[in-house]
Formats: C-alpha cells, sequence, structure tokens
C-alpha cells in the first residue's frame, strides 16, 4: 500500500536510475518523476507530496536554482536538493527555506541517498515498512572512500560555516549539511544540543561544568548556551539516572548471586 508520494526532478539520466533502484525497495512510496520544470510545475500542485527530490542545477532547465525551491508551499514536506554547486553559493537563499530540507552532493552516493530516505521514512509514522533496517549509522565520506560509522562512535557534531564536522574518538569526517539534517537524522538517540552550532553524544562526556557552563568531550571544552542549558541538564540527568538505576540492579542481582 502506497502510503506517501513523493516528486522528483532529475535530468542526469545515471542519477534517475539510482534513485529508481532505490526508492523501488520502498513499498509505502508512490514516485513520480519528471525532467524538466514545466512538468515539475504542473505537477507539484496536483498531489499532496510528503517529498520532494529536486536537481536545482540542470542547464536543461527554463528556471534553475532555488526558485524551483522556493515554488514548495507545504511547510511540512521534506525536500532533498541535488546540486552540483557547492553549498556555499546558495546558502543565504537556502537557509531562508521554511520546510525540512537537505543537501546532496552531485554526483549522487547511492547510499547517502537511500539513508536520507530511511530517515524520511522513520520521520513518517506508520511509513516505515516492516522488513526496511532502521540505521543506526552515518555514511560519511572521507577522502576517497565512504565510511559506516556507527552512532554511539559519534562524540561531536559541530557546524562552523558552511561545513559540518563529525568527531569520533579517533576521526574527524566534514560533512556540507547543516545540523540540523544531523538531528533529523539521529533523532530518538542520545544526542543533545548544547549550543546552536554544537551536537553532542550525552554518553561521551567526561564532565559538566555548570559554573562556567561547558562540556568536556574528547579534547574540547564546548560551551552551553542559555538557551540549550535546561534542555541538555534534563536529559543529560535523566540519561545517568537510569543508567544508574540498570547499574544498582545489576550490582544488587549479582550479590545475590554470591551470596546464593
Amino acid at each position: 500500500m502506497k502510503n506517501c508520494k513523493a516528486l522528483i526532478l532529475e535530468t542526469a539520466t545515471i542519477d534517475l536510475l539510482m534513485m529508481r533502484e532505490v526508492l523501488c525497495q520502498f513499498e509505502t512510496i508512490d514516485t513520480k518523476y519528471v525532467r524538466n520544470t514545466a512538468d515539475f510545475f504542473k505537477n507539484i500542485d496536483e498531489e499532496e507530496y510528503q517529498l520532494f527530490v529536486i536537481d536545482i542545477t540542470s542547464e536543461n532547465f527554463t528556471i534553475e536554482g532555488i526558485s524551483l525551491v522556493e515554488a514548495i508551499t507545504k511547510t511540512n514536506a521534506w525536500t532533498i536538493i541535488t546540486s552540483l554547486l557547492d553549498v556555499k553559493d546558495f546558502y543565504e537563499k537556502y537557509k531562508g527555506l521554511r520546510f525540512k530540507k537537505f543537501i546532496l552532493k552531485k554526483p549522487l552516493d547511492k547510499y547517502t541517498f537511500k539513508a536520507t530516505i530511511e530517515s524520511f521514512l522513520l520521520s513518517q509514522i506508520g511509513y516505515l515498512p516492516a522488513q526496511a533496517e532502521v540505521l543506526n549509522f552515518l555514511m560519511l565520506k572521507l577522502g576517497n572512500f565512504l565510511h559506516k560509522v556507527s552512532y554511539p562512535d559519534i562524540s561531536l557534531i559541530q557546524t562552523d560555516d558552511h561545513a559540518t564536522t563529525i568527531f569520533t574518538d579517533y576521526q574527524k569526517y566534514t560533512a556540507y549539511k547543516p545540523l540540523k539534517a544531523f538531528e533529523e537524522i539521529i533523532q530518538g538517540e542520545n544526542f543533545q544540543k548544547v549550543n546552536r552550532n554544537s551536537l553532542i553524544n550525552l554518553n561521551k562526556i567526561k564532565r559538566v561544568n555548570l559554573k562556567e557552563n561547558y562540556v568536556e568531550i574528547l579534547n574540547f571544552q564546548v560551551q552551553i548556551s542559555r538557551g540549550c542549558k535546561s534542555g541538555f541538564i534534563k536529559k543529560y540527568t535523566s540519561l545517568n539516572e537510569t543508567n544508574s538505576h540498570v547499574y544498582t540492579k545489576t550490582v544488587s542481582l549479582l550479590d545475590t548471586l554470591i551470596q546464593a
């Protein structure tokens, strides 16, 4: 049964074939493909789409760039923007778009695209097919290689200028996505924002300085902003109380076994 609708605007045959291959794996998505701006604008209001995938840099388009994306008026829709351009070339217009949006740099990577689609499905209650694998990792590029990095291995995600850096204990990766994109992907995990540019793994914190408002993680002191402090302290305290409770129950069980 088709639960949600997607509209794809793409002209590059290799990218279009890859998208078809990936989207065919998800029976809940009813996908319509168009290859020119006229058909895109014709279809955009004919159906209630939950997902848009839009190539903004084709030379064959009569309208290019963010102007294409600005035609979307549904604030609850997800939009995946594909582009040969660097994010910095259109960031000012991009940040003003008022819906969930993600940027994938061309040429597209199959596994990054699939991970983004699965994140979209996870956000749509009841849309994720039972047989689909729930992701607990990110696909991150380093040099010429694509790395599978599990959530528990990530300590810190920070945005600086137009780039986002993902830190693990032994490596760091750079991605040209906004911090919000990573928030959406790892929602429900043990991550929390401590300021507008920093998302941290609560299990990786060494200690928290409540007087000077910073957390120590890896070799960094990451500042806790006033707006994020309350939510951070609440979640961090709750997590540690839960871990403490589990530890106490385990110790109690061990004592019982030893005494027996």
